[in-house]
């Protein structure tokens, strides 16, 4: 084990176990070769090790857990690094074929060669965008997207969600409304066209009616033009309120 260091357990005067790491060498003296050992207490380096370890457990398990999608890349060359398994399905292949290539293989930016982080200066982007799943489908997602130092590197840690049944929401909602403003127009028209066949020769009954009663008429012939006026009024007054229903 000359010219090796070796992690052992050492055991304190009082009983209690501590890590060590022991460097050995050999040095000659008075023509006899000797074996020198420097041992280091290295309990606070294995504690932060061990606080480490933890701390990437717990971002690992919440990778796994969360149902949003979460890549992080590259900030320099823009290529994978990371991907949790809801990104993963979402893209629809094995995340080892998904990191090595660039995030523009799968996210549609609005500028393709300009990345909102890297190129245009901002901290944080949201933005609506399309996914290219394996498949050749099309997902539509909200993405945000935040500059981090991971490992002492400058990444970009990207969150997004599938908000695809919210957009084909959004065009239905559309459709009935573009359908509904659609059928108020023909109603609307449909009403201006009755309202001018009905009323108009309504109008010409009454207006010739009452040019009649001018003239000289029977007491007989004066009681039916009367009548016919009522009538005509009565008539024109159910008309009024079927076209205003």
């Amino acid at each position: 084990a000359i010219g090796k260091t070796l992690e052992l357990a050492a055991i304190r005067k009082d009983g209690s176990e501590f890590p060590i790491d022991i460097s050995l060498a050999s040095v000659k003296i008075k023509g006899q070769w000797h074996g020198v050992g420097i041992v280091r207490d290295i309990t606070e380096r294995k504690q932060i090790e061990q606080d480490l370890h933890e701390s990437e457990e717990r971002i690992r398990t919440i990778l796994d857990a969360v149902q949003t999608g979460i890549i992080i890349v590259d900030e320099q060359t823009h290529v994978i690094v990371e991907v949790n398994p809801a990104a993963a399905k979402m893209f629809g292949l094995p995340s080892e074929q998904i990191i090595g290539n660039t995030c523009n293989n799968f996210i549609y930016q609005a500028e393709t060669d300009k990345c909102p982080i890297t190129n245009l200066g901002q901290n944080v982007y949201n933005a609506e965008r399309i996914l290219l799943r394996a498949d050749g489908a099309k997902l539509h997602i909200l993405k945000t997207a935040i500059r981090v130092i991971l490992s002492g590197k400058g990444c970009i840690l990207e969150c997004f969600v599938d908000i695809s049944a919210n957009k084909a929401t959004e065009e239905a909602l559309r459709q009935a409304k573009d359908a509904a403003e659609s059928a108020a127009q023909t109603k609307a028209m449909f009403l201006a066209n009755m309202s001018h066949e009905i009323r108009t020769p309504m109008n010409g009954v009454m207006g010739m009616n009452s040019l009649l009663l001018d003239t000289e008429l029977t007491r007989e012939q004066r009681q039916y033009a009367e009548t016919v006026d009522k009538s005509a009024q009565s008539l024109l007054a159910v008309i009024n309120d079927i076209l205003d229903f």
